[in-house]
């Protein structure tokens, strides 16, 4: 039945009561009034974070069920929770969407932001659902807490520290080639890594377990691409940056893609961005006593990628020794693609 048909409140009220009995002791009051209210432990502070995703910009729906659109949009979210070392309280959901769209096709997207959401304790509160003259706009806002002045930040990082990053980069950009030349591609690598792409990980556990027992000082979400999200730290610490291109952790089956489609995966893995991996600066050897713990903990590696030094910009050292200067080119909504 199409949305024209049922109606904005009778859609809500489908949406509040997939909601009940799904509330923790931290929501107090959840979808159905002119507010969520949440309830923030003492000795915290809020955290909150939003991302909007636009259909032909961010999603294709040749590509994407409007479940795995739901999904990802709160990954994002999450995503930037996790970049902070925080823990989620609630989300809400913002959707523009056509009146010629199926109700079922709504209650999917619905369905998604609430089952990861759910993973990770972060119930679906409220929200607000419009009228689209055409494409489907999602916006997710995800509120969180962390421990008073304990959020970690870009512009933290010192002089001397080594860059990590968990698991491995360029999987997803590799699910996006993927879908687009999926013809030039084996069907082992079109699982894996459509996967990645379609239905991202926020690493909110990892972060945590980071954030409790080693003393990080910078962290960042790669949503953009290495290159863009390590700049940033980058710019915010007033540092540069050496990546040792032998370290990037490269997965066997984004290297099949790049190199089905005659491409570089190291370009995969600096620019190709939502990974929705952590990137994050410590001082040396701090890190190194965790990692074998992280990987038993979460299956997923940590990997020294880098150094932060006094030069400003992004300096790239090959396999022989060799340095080049990296321009970001991740992905940046305003400029040319």
């Amino acid at each position: 039945m199409r949305i024209g048909q049922t109606g904005e409140f009778s859609l809500i009220e489908e949406i509040r009561k997939k909601m009940e009995g799904r509330y923790s002791p931290r929501v107090s009051l959840g979808i159905g009034d002119d507010c969520a209210v949440l309830v923030p432990e003492e000795g915290k502070e809020l955290i909150v974070s939003t991302d909007t995703f636009v259909e032909k910009i961010h999603f294709d729906l040749a590509w994407f069920s409007f479940y795995q659109i739901g999904w990802r949009a709160m990954a994002a979210a999450l995503s930037d929770i996790a970049a902070m070392g925080g823990a989620p309280l609630g989300a809400l959901l913002g959707c523009s969407v056509s009146v010629e769209r199926d109700k079922e096709e709504v209650i999917d997207l619905v369905r998604g932001v609430r089952d990861l959401g759910l993973l990770y304790d972060c119930p679906l509160v409220g929200g607000d659902l419009t009228r689209s003259p055409g494409e489907l706009f999602v916006n997710v806002t995800v509120l969180g807490e962390v421990d008073r002045g304990k959020a970690l930040c870009r512009a933290g990082a010192e002089e001397g520290d080594e860059v990590w990053v968990t698991g491995f980069l360029g999987a997803s950009h590799a699910g996006l080639k993927t879908l687009l030349r999926s013809s030039a591609v084996s069907r082992e690598a079109v699982r894996d890594r459509t996967d990645r792409y379609l239905q991202p990980t926020p690493r909110i556990r990892e972060a945590c377990f980071l954030a409790n027992l080693v003393s990080i000082n910078s962290m960042i979400d790669l949503s953009d691409g290495l290159s863009s999200d390590l700049g940033h730290i980058c710019s915010c610490s007033g540092l540069g940056a050496l990546i040792f291109s032998s370290s990037l952790p490269i997965s066997p089956e984004t290297k099949e893609v790049a190199r089905s489609l005659r491409e570089d995966s190291l370009d995969y893995a600096l620019n190709g961005g939502e990974d929705f991996e952590l990137c994050f600066t410590a001082g040396e050897g701090r890190i190194d006593p965790w990692v074998d713990r992280f990987r038993e903990a979460f299956g997923l590696s940590l990997t020294r990628v880098g150094r932060m030094v006094r030069d400003e910009g992004l300096i790239l050292i090959d396999s022989q020794g060799r340095k080049k200067d990296i321009q970001p080119r991740g992905f940046d909504h305003f400029l040319p693609v």
